[in-house]
């Protein structure tokens, strides 16, 4: 082979790699089965009842959840009163945790963090209001804006996501916390979307 010829080959060679190793870099975390289930049951259990808590243990009733008893619960209510859920759907496990407050959370053992977070940006008219690093684990919240379901006006809540960001640790929460408990906890209110 020529000069020319090897010169060639190895400009592509190089191209291929370089446009390889930046898809690579910029790939969004797309959300699959499990993902989808565990922000079905987010906005199910947890945003569209956020003001009638006393609700959404009937409505894990009526789909099948298994309550955790008291001391079960306790790690996933990090000691708060309030009560946990476990169930499984055709895509994968879920835990449900609802503090007496009204603090509701969703836990996929199996998801996706990034899948699920890119689901929030894409299915709720929110604002990212914070973002932290603990280590290797990354929690956001976004502020949100979202249409009560029975007609009323409009919900304001705060979502968050917590994930880890190694990729031998699975698994994504989900939290939402209702407009009433923010206005007793910060000083302002975030500017909702």
């Amino acid at each position: 082979m020529s000069k020319a010829s090897w010169l060639w080959i190895g400009t592509m060679s190089f191209f291929a790699v370089s446009i390889f190793a930046f898809a690579v870099a910029t790939t969004v975390a797309v959300a699959g089965p499990i993902e989808d289930s565990v922000f079905a049951a987010f906005e199910a259990f947890c945003i569209w009842p956020i003001n009638k808590p006393n609700e959404i243990a009937a409505m894990l009733q009526d789909v099948g959840a298994t309550p955790l008893d008291e001391a079960a619960a306790r790690p996933f209510l990090n000691s708060l009163p309030g009560q946990a859920w476990m169930m499984r759907d055709k895509n994968g496990r879920l835990l449900i945790t609802l503090t007496s407050d009204g603090v509701c959370r969703v836990f996929g053992p199996d998801a996706s963090g990034q899948a699920v977070e890119n689901l929030v940006g894409q299915h709720l008219r929110s604002i990212k209001f914070t973002s932290d690093k603990f280590g290797s684990d990354t929690q956001n919240m976004f502020a949100v804006t979202y249409p009560d379901p029975a007609g009323g006006a409009d919900l304001h809540l705060l979502v968050g996501t917590a994930y880890s960001d190694l990729a031998s640790v699975s698994g994504a929460w989900l939290f939402a916390i209702p407009e009433r408990l923010i206005a007793k906890d910060l000083p302002r209110l975030p500017p909702w979307p």
